[in-house]
């Protein structure tokens, strides 16, 4: 077991700059890195990316907002941020889907 587990949960998010370009932070790019094969980093890493986020309002056009946000990183250099993107916009979409479903259903 290594120790990149132990940050990756609180590294900073890949986002898009105010020139428009795709950014990886340098911290997140060196532990993704340094630590690509260890599945159980890549984990930590998903599942820090949305901690304690709350959302107000329309929830299931955010989810679809951050799933968007992600399609940049599709082709980054680097592997885990490519699996990363993936994951977020897959589980974006999906969860834009049932919060619509969710939605239908409580106000038919």
């Amino acid at each position: 077991m290594t120790n990149g587990h132990r940050i990756a949960r609180h590294l900073p998010v890949p986002f898009i700059n105010g020139a428009g370009e795709a950014t990886v932070p340098k911290l997140t790019e060196f532990v993704l890195s340094r630590f690509e094969d260890d599945r159980l980093t890549f984990s930590e890493f998903c599942a820090g990316t949305h901690s304690f986020q709350m959302y107000v309002g329309d929830m299931a056009q955010q989810r679809e907002n951050e799933a968007a946000a992600a399609r940049p990183f599709f082709n980054d250099p680097l592997k885990r941020i490519r699996e990363w993107a993936r994951h977020e916009y897959d589980s974006g979409v999906q969860d834009a889907k049932r919060e619509r479903e969710r939605e239908d259903e409580m106000n038919p």
